[in-house]
């Protein structure tokens, strides 16, 4: 799948990107994702971040 980038307008408007291929991400605060080959949950609060992989999405405040 290559490279998945999370770019954050604000929180509610998280785009999380494919390639090319662009989708709204609504209401989620958190990802599950590698990071390399480290897996854990990380904010999509932060302005730009990079994953290998997203696992899933959660709407919980962790």
């Amino acid at each position: 799948m290559g490279k998945v980038y999370y770019s954050l307008g604000r929180h509610e408007d998280a785009i999380v990107s494919y390639g090319r291929a662009l989708a709204p991400v609504p209401g989620f605060s958190f990802v599950l994702a590698y990071k390399g080959s480290s897996l854990s949950w990380e904010s999509t609060r932060k302005r730009s971040v990079v994953f290998d992989k997203i696992i899933e999405t959660s709407p919980i405040n962790l």
